[in-house]
């Protein structure tokens, strides 16, 4: 499947593991979201009250 948008083309792409996709976005994350961007991939466990134990997938800071 090809989806088409601004004149670019993308393709569907199967990720054997939620690991290999995550690497992919981290290796792609200026491609993703920008190039003034700073990602961070912390991959450890963050307790809150609101929240309890929660992983998150990383955060990105925008300086545009």
């Amino acid at each position: 499947m090809t989806i088409i948008g601004n004149g670019k083309h993308y393709q569907k792409v199967r990720f054997s593991s939620e690991a290999e996709f995550e690497d992919d976005i981290v290796e792609s994350s200026n491609t993703l979201f920008g190039e003034n961007i700073v990602f961070i991939n912390p991959k450890k466990k963050i307790k809150s009250k609101s929240l309890g134990g929660v992983i998150p997938d990383g955060f990105f800071f925008d300086f545009q």
